[in-house]
């Protein structure tokens, strides 16, 4: 394993082609203070709390401030302290952390180790590297689609601590390998190993040592949040046939309830409100929504309804008052629809097409949508209609990583390159 610092200047002169045409890096205003540290933001709900997002753009797209290259891969980029961070995969089988200046998009260091693809794991949706990276406490904490969990200091790269989750925990398989985004509880950083086992870890944040570890779990694709539950806090993981409620602190199971698919996948988030104790979950098998309440220390689940037309596959929801809007498709082959979702019943209440299957990020009262086409688009979004406000073509096919918005900055990847937008009014 080994750790490289590029020096300012790498990527002074660098154009980029695609359909919006050639685009030539330049460099933005002071990067804005908020931070998007983790997968989904601050929150793990895409939802953002930035204002002055403009309402429309010029023909050919919002200011690019920067585009650089990037290799393949799905991981998303987080942001923290000026830096952001996302990963990447090598011709000769290496996965790659990468830090880069936000404000140039210049690479400030990456660190590189071997990561050969195991036995029968499917590639047809990519290589990897798919999970998020979580930035805390000037550490960035990483996992491979091999199951190579990292521990790096923030501002060099350097390796603090290690595991290889199949060697280390006996994690033994995941079809289409490791790509649960890793989650910070308190002075723990929890990740789910999968395999044989279905274990989730709890590793102290510092050194690298075990705190707790639960087995018995099916685990799948979707990574986890925590939720508080009437004042309890509880870690919330849809595993491959049921979603599941356990202690953060020890790991102890709380609650559970099935949610079946044929193809044991289940990848997106649950989205998750105080406010009215409303859980929504969706995968290919289609949508539920259940109240959680507890009573002295019992969790009680309740299934409000359930909707089998609502299939997003990959693709991400978010939660505006009392509706989610999210992106589902009649297959792999089929057209695509973005859908409001009323939470009181389950109900569709408008869906449009236009877009294909897309990722969804709510802020200043707007969605910016970036489908997997690679079509960009500020969206107005009510319970009555959607408007579209503005839209570009802006990515090469296929564009899978949700968008990130710190700020008035967007940061978008594709599989080729990575560049940072200004969407200020």
């Amino acid at each position: 394993m080994r750790s490289r610092v590029r020096r300012a200047g790498g990527w002074s002169a660098i154009g980029y082609c695609s359909v919006v045409g050639l685009i030539v890096m330049i460099a933005g205003a002071a990067a804005p203070a908020a931070d998007w540290s983790q997968w989904g933001g601050a929150n793990r709900d895409f939802t953002s709390d930035s204002t002055g997002l403009a309402d429309s753009w010029p023909k050919d797209g919002p200011k690019r401030l920067w585009v650089r290259p990037l290799g393949p891969g799905r991981s998303s980029v987080v942001a923290s302290d000026g830096k952001l961070f996302t990963m990447y995969r090598t011709e000769s089988d290496e996965e790659v952390v990468v830090a880069l200046d936000a404000e140039t998009g210049e690479t400030a260091w990456e660190h590189k180790y071997a990561a050969p693809l195991y036995e029968k794991m499917t590639t047809q949706f990519g290589t990897g590297p798919n999970a998020t990276p979580l930035a805390l406490d000037n550490r960035v904490y990483t996992l491979g689609i091999t199951g190579k969990l990292h521990c790096l200091d923030m501002a060099t790269g350097e390796v603090i601590w290690a595991h290889d989750l199949r060697e280390d925990f006996d994690a033994t398989f995941l079809q289409y390998g490791f790509s649960v985004s890793p989650i910070a509880y308190k002075k723990t950083i929890i990740v789910l190993s999968g395999g044989k086992k279905g274990r989730i870890i709890a590793f102290d944040a510092k050194k690298g040592k075990v705190k707790w570890k639960q087995d018995g779990f099916d685990l799948s694709y979707s990574s986890p949040i925590l939720i508080e539950v009437d004042g309890k806090e509880q870690l919330v993981i849809l595993t491959a046939d049921k979603i599941i409620g356990i202690d953060p602190k020890k790991g102890k199971k709380r609650w559970s309830h099935p949610h079946k698919n044929r193809f044991s996948m289940n990848i997106l988030t649950p989205l998750w409100s105080a406010d009215d104790n409303m859980l929504y979950i969706s995968s290919a098998s289609g949508a539920y929504g259940l109240k959680i309440t507890r009573k002295r220390s019992t969790t009680k689940v309740e299934e409000v309804w359930s909707n089998n037309k609502i299939k997003p596959s990959h693709a991400n929801a978010v939660r505006v008052g009392k509706y989610v809007y999210t992106s589902i498709s009649s297959g792999m082959s089929g057209p695509s629809f973005i859908v409001a979702v009323d939470l009181a019943d389950g109900k569709i209440v408008w869906q449009e097409r236009g877009f294909s299957l897309s990722k969804l990020i709510s802020a200043d009262g707007k969605l910016i949508v970036l489908d997997e086409d690679g079509k960009l688009a500020i969206l107005e979004a009510t319970p009555e209609k959607l408007k579209i406000l503005a839209q570009v073509d802006l990515l090469e096919k296929t564009a899978w990583t949700p968008p990130t918005l710190v700020g008035t900055r967007l940061f978008v990847r594709d599989q080729k390159t990575i560049a940072a937008l200004e969407l200020k009014n």
